[in-house]
Formats: C-alpha cells, sequence, structure tokens
C-alpha cells in the first residue's frame, strides 16, 4: 500500500503501527508539502453496506468535530477523507515515541513526573469533553510526546466507532482491553468518567511498568475489569490513592476533574497526595457468614465519597483556583489528611529490648547488628533474630499513607504466595556459611499488627530453620526473621517477635 494516494493528496510511506481498529501510515500532504500521519479504520468483517455507512458518518463527523479541539496536548486533525467505504484521518505527524514504548525501553517513570504528564493529559480531555468529544482508548501508546517533551493525546477516530450500535451487534469489542472503563464493557453510556478511569489505568502504566489488570489473556483481562481490584501499586508513591480511587467500578465513585488536578498538582510538587487512604479490600467472607445489607454498603459508599471530597478543601498548595470553595476553611487539616512518613527516622534497633532480645536467643549473649537505617538484628551461637524495614529500600519512595504501606504489604505476601525447594541463605556470624533449604508458602496471621503474614524456611544441608513474619502497623512494613538449630524453637518464637515489634511500632508512629 505505499505510494498509494489518498483524496489526490496524501502519498502513504510507511507503516508505523497498527492496533484494532486500523493502522496508522506516515506519509506526505503533496498539496501543501507537509508530513503528516493517516490512521486507516478498519471496521470488523460482517457489516452490511448500511451499517459501514452509518459508521464511517459517524467517525467522519467526529474526526472533524476533534479538529475543532485547539488545544497543544490534542492531536490536530487535518481532514477526513473517505476512500474504499471507510474514513481514513490525516493528521499532523509527530516523530516522538509514546508512553508505552519510552516506559517500555526506560523502565517506570517516577511518580513526580508521573503526575506531570496526567496533568497534560487531564487538560487535553476537558478540552474535548467541553467540545462533547469522549476519547474513549485512553492509554499509553495513544500517548506521545512532541520534540519539545510535551505530551499529545492522539487517535481520537474509536470515539464515535466505539458508539455505533452496528459493532456492538457484531460483538466485536472496539478498544484496548486493560484500559477500558468497567462500564464500557458492559455496554453502557461512556462518559468523562469513563476517559477518567482510563487516564488511571494510564498512569498506573507509567509508574509501575504494566496494565492494573495485566493477564494472560485478553478475556482474562476483561474478566479482571469488571471483576477484580487492580494490583496493588508498588513504585506509586504518593500517587496511590489517586489511582485506587480513579480504577473505581463505578463511575460516580471515582473523583471529579477539580479533585485530580489538584491531587496531580500535589504529587509534582513532591507533597502528599491529600486523598484519605483507601480502604484494604475486606477478608474474603466465611462459608456461612452473613451478607452485608445493600443498603448498608451503599452507605458506607456516600460516606466514602463524601470523606474525599472534603479532604480536597483541606489540600494545600500553590495551585487552588480549580478546587471548590467550601463555605467555611477548616481550621486544622482533616484526620484523613496522611501525614508525613514515619520511616525514615525509625531506628529498627529500637523495636526490641534487650531483655525480649535475651529470651528470643535463649539467655545466651548476643552481638547487635546494624545494616544502615533499614535493619537490625542480634547474632549469637546458631541463633539469630533480625528485622527489616521493608517499606526502605523496596524501590519508590517510602509510603506517605497507610495504604501505600499496604500496598507494599501485599506485594511481598504475592511474592512469597508459593512454596519453593530452592532457596538459599547464610549467616556466619551464627555459623551458618551456606545453607539450601525449602520454603513454605506465605499464610496469613491474625493478631499481630494491622496485618501479618508468615512464613518458614526449613535447611536442607544443616538442620537450621527460619521462621518468618513480616507485620504492618500504619505507615510501616516489617520482616521478622528468626533463626534457630532445629529443635530449640518454634514459630512461635518469631510470632512472638512480631508483637512485640508491632506494639512498639504502635507507640512510635
Amino acid at each position: 500500500m505505499p505510494d498509494r494516494v489518498l483524496a489526490g493528496r496524501y502519498r502513504l510511506r510507511e507503516r508505523l503501527g497498527s492496533g484494532g481498529m486500523g493502522t496508522v501510515w506516515s506519509a506526505v500532504d503533496e498539496t501543501l508539502r507537509r508530513d503528516v500521519a493517516v490512521k486507516e479504520i478498519v471496521f470488523p468483517d460482517g457489516l452490511t453496506s448500511e451499517e459501514r455507512r452509518v459508521a464511517t458518518g459517524r467517525a467522519q463527523r467526529e474526526a472533524r468535530a476533534a479538529a475543532l479541539v485547539d488545544h497543544p496536548g490534542v492531536i490536530t486533525v487535518h481532514d477526513v477523507v473517505v476512500e474504499d467505504d471507510r474514513p481514513w484521518i490525516v493528521m499532523e505527524l509527530l516523530s516522538g515515541p509514546s508512553l508505552e514504548q519510552t516506559v517500555r525501553r526506560d523502565g517506570p517513570r517516577p511518580p513526580a513526573a508521573v503526575a506531570h504528564i496526567g496533568l497534560q493529559l487531564l487538560d487535553a480531555l476537558c478540552a474535548a469533553h467541553a467540545k462533547g468529544i469522549v476519547h474513549r482508548d485512553v492509554k499509553p501508546a495513544n500517548v506521545l510526546f512532541a520534540r519539545d517533551g510535551h505530551v499529545v493525546l492522539t487517535d481520537f477516530g474509536i470515539a464515535s466507532i466505539e458508539a455505533d450500535p452496528a459493532l456492538t451487534r457484531t460483538g466485536a469489542f472496539v478498544g484496548s482491553p486493560g484500559y477500558a472503563a468497567p462500564e464500557r464493557l458492559r455496554e453502557q453510556p461512556a462518559g468523562p468518567e469513563s476517559d477518567f478511569w482510563s487516564l488511571g489505568a494510564t498512569l498506573y502504566m507509567a509508574v509501575e511498568g504494566r496494565s492494573p489488570f495485566e493477564r494472560d489473556s485478553p478475556m482474562a483481562v476483561l474478566g479482571a475489569v469488571l471483576r477484580e481490584q487492580p494490583a496493588p501499586p508498588r513504585q506509586a508513591g504518593s500517587l496511590s490513592p489517586l489511582l485506587w480511587h480513579l480504577l473505581q467500578k463505578d463511575p460516580s465513585a471515582r473523583p471529579g476533574v477539580d479533585v485530580i488536578r489538584q491531587v496531580l498538582h500535589n504529587v509534582a510538587a513532591g507533597r502528599p497526595s491529600g486523598l484519605p487512604d483507601p480502604m484494604p479490600p475486606p477478608p474474603p467472607r466465611r462459608p456461612g457468614a452473613l451478607v452485608p445489607v445493600l443498603a448498608g454498603a451503599a452507605m458506607l459508599t456516600v460516606i466514602v465519597l463524601a470523606v474525599v471530597f472534603v479532604a480536597v478543601f483541606a489540600f494545600s498548595g500553590d495551585d487552588q483556583t480549580t478546587a471548590a470553595t467550601p463555605t467555611a476553611a477548616p481550621t486544622s487539616p482533616p484526620a484523613t489528611t496522611p501525614s508525613a512518613s514515619p520511616t525514615s527516622g525509625l531506628d529498627p534497633c529500637s523495636l526490641l529490648t534487650a531483655e525480649q532480645v535475651r529470651r528470643l536467643l535463649a539467655d545466651r549473649k548476643s552481638q547487635q547488628e546494624k545494616d544502615s537505617d533499614k535493619s537490625c538484628g542480634w547474632a549469637a551461637k546458631k541463633r539469630g533474630v533480625s528485622l527489616t524495614n521493608l517499606t526502605l529500600g523496596t524501590g519508590g519512595p517510602p509510603p506517605e499513607t497507610s495504604v501505600e504501606a499496604h500496598n507494599k504489604f501485599v506485594s511481598w505476601r504475592n511474592a512469597r504466595s508459593k512454596a519453593s525447594d530452592s532457596v538459599y541463605w547464610g549467616w556466619p556470624e551464627i555459623d551458618v556459611k551456606h545453607v539450601r533449604g525449602s520454603q513454605s508458602a506465605a499464610r496469613t496471621v491474625s493478631g499481630i499488627g494491622d496485618e501479618a503474614f508468615a512464613y518458614t524456611t526449613t535447611g536442607l544441608t544443616q538442620p537450621m530453620d527460619k521462621a518468618f513474619v513480616v507485620v504492618r502497623v500504619k505507615h510501616v512494613v516489617i520482616e521478622v526473621e528468626h533463626i534457630y538449630e532445629r529443635g530449640t524453637a518454634t514459630t512461635d518464637d518469631a510470632a512472638q517477635a512480631a508483637r512485640w515489634v508491632a506494639q512498639s511500632l504502635a507507640s512510635k508512629t
């Protein structure tokens, strides 16, 4: 198809990429002698001639409407022509990479940088929404970087095509699994809130390096979008609460544009998000347990939303022009405003007393070892105990809210969810030079801190065992490791150490 001329003026050169709705070509406008991009729309098989005619007309109308959106963050649409009974959308040609290509090449972006990207995308979406255009396919591949570094949102052609009932009748899904809002999958009307959901999924990918609903197949992805919570982010930092709120299944539960903008300003400036911590998902219901009354759940949703929007009034920041003005400003921040992270000044050596260490090491003399600010250990002959602050040094900034710490806790638990027969470890100070062991799968432990899980490692080449308990208290996640010669202790000792640590954390945070 290269060298084909459309409408007597647009000569196709090379294919730049393709997706579910067609192919993008580089081309030259031989009339104005400028380089352009041409999106070739490809309809699903099975449409009648009349259905193709109607879909083409809709695409023409919305492409022309998109051309009226005068905003630096929205791709410039030059023309739309019809050939072979389908539309071809002519746009400005950007030579920069997409957000998807950038993340795949360079890795996840820092939260502050992603917040800057989010602000530009939000402004672009608001400009389109003001013209009555809902994008419906916001995703990292449709976010391009111009030569000067600013962000441009492209590919508005799907907006009209997706809305065509003929395509729904054919059973074809138009869009990108993992980035399409749940209401679109349920064939419900898509509004600005749908674009905000997709914005949340896009920012999640930018900061985490993966889709929030990444699965092995497109059908599994669609099922996860409809029924499951997103995978807890590990590197999103203060951006995490906004991502959680944007990815709510119910469009009415997502924050509005003013809230989104203010949170992104806060994160971009290195401040806490200002949003209240989202509640962690409830534990699985026990067999035979009563299902909560629906009205109660609905009331809880209303209360949570009210807290979200009240919290916005207490945001701090330089740009306050876009936030709603309360009738009476609060004299102090609300209780839900995140406090500064306590992890940076926490001394892990202070979490156990000398008497507690003596009990764990069976009254033996011990040598204390401190590894920077994140871990502390006590070693004795064939016995040892160590504490590691997992909220430091695990990638990304320290948690600023309890939900961010919860996300790190979940990521560590998921990493230990499967048993293994090939783990290696050693601790020369307690005469363990090199041990190959068998590790158990993590199991949830109740009654220790806010949440906890435990697992064990049994030495295969030496009679040495290890018991671990990972406990979260508020903003902090601590791993308690107890090493002992088989028969001299039990996993209960590690659990007791974790209880002492949790009590100490509760008094310090």
